[in-house]
């Protein structure tokens, strides 16, 4: 089952008159939402059991756009025109990424404590 907007704020404890969900990025049983709480910005993680159902991690502040780790999900995101195609590096690999109808973009993989590396991101228009 994928995970929701109202999923999402209800495990959040989220007042949805008040709160909003930019994003929802999904991983196999992980899964990170970005919210707008009146213009603060929380990144909430959740977790499926091992029933299937969606269960609240952690939720934190955070910037407009990533990168971080919050165990057990490594991701980075960010904002870009609709559609953009964007570029993420992690563990020796690389991912294509694309900008939703909103401009919001993400990556989420599993967090590999051996490596302790953060995805990072070649952002549309920032110099190399």
């Amino acid at each position: 089952m994928d995970l929701d907007a109202a999923t999402v704020l209800r495990l959040g404890g989220w007042n949805p008159r008040y709160v909003r969900v930019l994003f929802i990025a999904q991983s196999g049983d992980v899964a990170i939402a970005l919210v707008d709480a009146d213009s603060d910005t929380n990144l909430d993680v959740l977790e499926r059991d091992g029933g299937g159902e969606w269960q609240a991690g952690s939720s934190g502040s955070v910037n407009d756009e990533g990168p971080g780790m919050i165990d057990p999900a490594a991701y980075d995101y960010g904002h870009a025109p609709p559609g953009t195609q964007v570029t993420v590096d992690y563990l020796d690999a690389t991912y294509l990424v694309e900008a939703d109808a909103n401009g919001w973009w993400a990556f989420l993989a599993e967090y590999d404590h051996e490596r302790d590396e953060q995805p990072r991101a070649r952002r549309p228009g920032a110099s190399t």
